[in-house]
């Protein structure tokens, strides 16, 4: 029976997070921390490290913005940052494709984005490292309503996009199509580029199978073009994995949580289109 498939959030974003000095793709999992470690309440500051790896290595964050334009700045502190040739940053990712890169503010040392808006949304932190060393990090969201001190994700939990946080009333989502698949293009980049949709659940158990069709179908893109999926607490549950047909992969996984399940698309080949249709069934 095909489900529903919704988006919401990051729906249709292409988001080129850095061009690397790779010398071709490289594979979507990568090393460091790849986990939503913490939801950022309040002005506290949370510290962190960040493995070395020219393939990149990443962490995540994810935000309640309440909303009311208020004005919230994310801050980011590296050991060591190198100015505009520097292979650290961030990005936070909103709601309809919005992408904010972190930017230099020397004045507060650190790396800046403003985000303020009417509405409320969840937004996700991405910090990177595509350097050779691990670095040290601290990161800050400013001007967030002060809240209790949030614990930590379980450890092992991973992801890229976050789940409504507690107390946050969730935006609507957008009906992508009624018979259960969507549709989107992504132009690669050596560093990574994404789309993003999800799909909610009621947490029934059942099987999901989700199955990506790709176009080129060249098997030289095997390990370029995929498919990840994430539960609502952010834990990688699913990688698509190639059928026999030529172009077409399928990820499976039992949907025992209730909420959001978040399904990112990406492409590791630099300045090829990929165009790709998912499908959604049980």
């Amino acid at each position: 029976m095909k489900k529903p498939l919704w988006r919401t959030g990051l729906a249709l974003a292409t988001a080129v997070v850095m061009t690397a000095a790779t010398s071709g793709p490289v594979a979507a999992q990568t090393t460091g921390a790849d986990s939503i470690e913490y939801t950022l309440t309040g002005s506290e500051t949370t510290s962190s490290s960040l493995a070395g790896s020219e393939a990149g290595s990443f962490a995540y964050y994810r935000i309640a913005y309440p909303g009311n334009a208020t004005e919230l700045r994310v801050q980011v502190r590296f050991a060591q940052y190198q100015g505009d040739v520097s292979p650290l940053g961030f990005n936070v990712y909103g709601p309809n494709g919005r992408v904010d890169k972190g930017a230099w503010q020397s004045e507060n040392d650190c790396l800046e984005i403003t985000y303020q808006e009417d509405e409320p949304a969840t937004l996700l932190v991405q910090v990177y490292n595509y350097g050779s060393a691990d670095m040290p990090y601290s990161i800050t969201a400013v001007g967030l309503p002060e809240v209790a001190e949030a614990e930590p994700e379980a450890a092992g939990a991973s992801a890229t996009v976050p789940p409504s946080a507690a107390g946050t009333e969730e935006q609507a989502p957008e009906e992508a199509a009624a018979c259960g698949t969507v549709s989107g293009a992504v132009i690669g980049d050596r560093a990574g580029a994404f789309a993003a949709h999800t799909i909610q659940s009621s947490g029934d158990g059942e099987d999901i199978t989700v199955t990506m069709t790709v176009s080129p179908a060249d098997p030289l893109f095997s390990v370029a073009f995929g498919l990840n999926v994430y539960s609502p607490s952010g834990q990688l549950v699913a990688v698509a994995a190639e059928t026999g047909d030529q172009g077409v992969r399928e990820a499976t996984w039992a949907s025992d949580a209730e909420g959001s399940y978040y399904l990112q698309v990406y492409n590791y080949s630099d300045g090829v289109v990929m165009y790709y249709t998912l499908e959604v069934a049980d």
